[in-house]
């Protein structure tokens, strides 16, 4: 693109205007992003190399070229509100999403600051903006609002609606698929008493009793009960619930889903000629359902493969202005560098920690024989390879035989071993233990322990859930998946996780391993 440098002023300006501006040209015309300077007339005094890129004109084409024609029209009118609270002094800056309109005649997205400089005496200079193109990630956000939209209309079309209750709360929570089966207005959110009240007469204890099992013991259940709507019509529903453990092995949620199957259940006498129809029925509703399953995996990788390019270049990019114009730039300056690239570097460990967590809701299992012992040797072998300054006490039993996928409970056992090896970290001799015992009822319990910071446990019921932190990131890094991932993989064994520990004492993580179950 032809038109390096900045583009020459508009207008005679100031001894200290002109000062400061030549204040902006050393970092100006190289910088990755997109940079303008406007005149206090709007007019434009100088544009970087990355905006022409971005909005596809040369810096002459530009310099002739008034922000109404270079902004789309709907989204003017708040830059001249903005510019005129900036002048006014009612604010320093302002940021927000906005489209200009590109040389080739699309709309293109940026992420827009705008600063007024003011002189030493405060009075106005000219105004800094720049412009970081976000095009991509609109398109996706796009993208993502019409999955959405086209799911909402599957569970429409399939009469399916979704639940959850958290334990203790005084009412449910009802989809709006859900509240339009049972009759209710959307947003109606029932007291448990009368969600289950809804059930005609003869099925109410029952379906209680299936419910307080759940809450029990965590066993999920899928049962068909006859209901009356909120307007007297009579249908038959089916009711699907799985629980959700806390940090102390309780069950703190129930969730799941409910749907109008009032078709299925035909008299007895059509049962016979209408058999055939219905199991070709409920093979296309099936399919249906694993289509838009398979097609929003397959998205959600899409998304995650488009983002990967961006946060690649952006690290890039600043790496290489970090080492090229490093030393022009001014502490503060290269402090928000770094932090750019600090930031583009955990939202990509998120992203990958998003999609691991997706893809072990849906991995088929393959349960087979597996010794934890020989998978925990082999885990530690490599953390001493990792860190061979670290004095660690390791104590593994001869063997520790379970059952289950030997790919997941490998992951999980490795997160567990690796939060051990980290929160002993500070201990300049550290003891880590696997090991097993039998519980209340004779179920093997299996527990990985250390002396490590540990944690308050008022924050136990927390532990599990993804992103949550009990440390800070400064202190031991990490994106907070690890324990989700566990969870995750011993709810798919039919298992429970939950854990024990004082700050300054160790913690004792302690799970099962049940029949694995396909979610």
């Amino acid at each position: 693109m032809t038109g390096a440098g900045p583009l020459p002023l508009n207008v005679s300006a100031p001894r200290e205007r002109e000062a400061r501006l030549r204040q902006y040209a050393g970092a100006f015309e190289d910088a990755l992003v997109g940079m303008t300077v406007l005149g206090l007339d709007h007019k434009r005094l100088a544009v970087n190399r990355a905006f022409c890129q971005f909005v596809g004109y040369s810096a002459q084409e530009l310099e002739g070229m008034s922000m109404r024609e270079l902004v789309h029209p709907e989204d003017i009118d708040e830059d001249w509100r903005q510019f005129a609270l900036l002048l006014d002094g009612a604010k320093e800056s302002y940021r927000r999403d906005k489209r200009y309109m590109h040389k080739h005649g699309h709309a293109v997205w940026a992420d827009f600051s705008c600063t007024l400089a003011r002189d030493h005496q405060g009075a106005p200079l000219f105004f800094v903006t720049q412009v970081l193109d976000i095009t991509e990630r609109k398109g996706a956000e796009q993208q993502l609002r019409d999955m959405q939209s086209m799911l909402h209309l599957a569970a429409q079309v399939g009469r399916l609606g979704a639940w959850a209750w958290e334990v203790g709360s005084p009412t449910l929570a009802w989809s709006a698929e859900a509240c339009a089966i049972y009759e209710v207005p959307p947003g109606f959110m029932p007291t448990p008493h009368q969600a289950v009240d809804f059930t005609v007469p003869a099925q109410r204890e029952s379906l209680r009793a299936t419910i307080a099992q759940c809450l029990r013991s965590g066993s999920p259940f899928d049962t068909e009960v006859e209901i009356v709507a909120a307007r007297g019509r009579r249908l038959w529903v089916r009711v699907i619930c799985e629980a959700e453990w806390d940090g102390s092995g309780q069950v703190r949620r129930l969730q799941g889903a409910v749907q109008d199957i009032s078709e299925a259940r035909a008299a007895r006498h059509e049962i016979l000629r209408l058999n055939a129809e219905l199991e070709e029925r409920v093979l296309q509703r099936t399919a249906q359902l694993e289509s838009a399953n398979r097609e929003l995996e397959a998205f959600s990788y899409s998304i995650a493969h488009d983002l990967r390019g961006p946060l690649s270049s952006i690290d890039g990019f600043s790496n290489t202005l970090e080492a090229s114009a490093g030393a022009v730039l001014d502490e503060k300056s290269l402090h928000y560098l770094r932090r750019i690239r600090a930031g583009v570097r955990q939202l990509s460990d998120l992203t990958d920690g998003l999609l691991s967590l997706a893809h072990l809701s849906r991995a088929d299992l393959q349960p087979a024989g597996i010794d934890l012992a020989q998978l925990a040797r082999r885990e530690i072998d490599a953390m001493r390879r990792r860190d061979p300054h670290r004095v660690v006490h390791v104590v593994i039993p001869q063997v520790l035989p379970v059952r289950g996928d030997a790919r997941l409970v490998s992951q999980a056992l490795f997160h567990l071993l690796d939060n051990a090896w980290k929160f002993t970290s500070k201990r300049e001799s550290a003891h880590i233990e696997l090991g097993s015992k039998a519980g209340p009822d004779g179920e093997a319990i299996y527990f990985v322990r250390d002396d490590g910071v540990g944690f308050d446990m008022a924050y136990a019921s927390k532990m599990f859930e993804a992103f949550h932190r009990i440390h800070a990131a400064d202190d031991f890094p990490g994106v907070g998946l690890g324990l989700a991932v566990v969870q995750r993989i011993v709810s798919r064994h039919g298992g429970r996780v939950w854990g024990e520990a004082a700050p300054g004492l160790g913690a004792t993580i302690y799970f099962t391993l049940g029949r694995p179950t396909r979610s």
